[in-house]
């Protein structure tokens, strides 16, 4: 799990300096712990993380999956 939050915690920074966004209002570090336990492997599975808000999802989502979708 940790390989996760790490790689998350990485493409959030990256992805916030390009928008020119605070880290924690793009994904803070509870949904960044959240969305690496649970690991989704789907937008749909995403649907099921309380906090994660719908346009996150449409507009990063895969990018997020492809992200914490690292091989432990």
């Amino acid at each position: 799990m940790r390989k996760r939050v790490k790689t998350l915690k990485n493409w959030r920074d990256i992805k916030t300096k390009t928008l020119g966004m605070e880290p924690g209002t793009l994904l803070n570090n509870a949904l960044i712990n959240d969305i690496a336990l649970k690991n989704p492997q789907s937008i749909k599975e995403m649907e099921e993380i309380p906090g994660l808000k719908k346009w996150l999802q449409n507009h990063f989502g895969r990018e997020i999956l492809v992200a914490q979708s690292v091989k432990l």
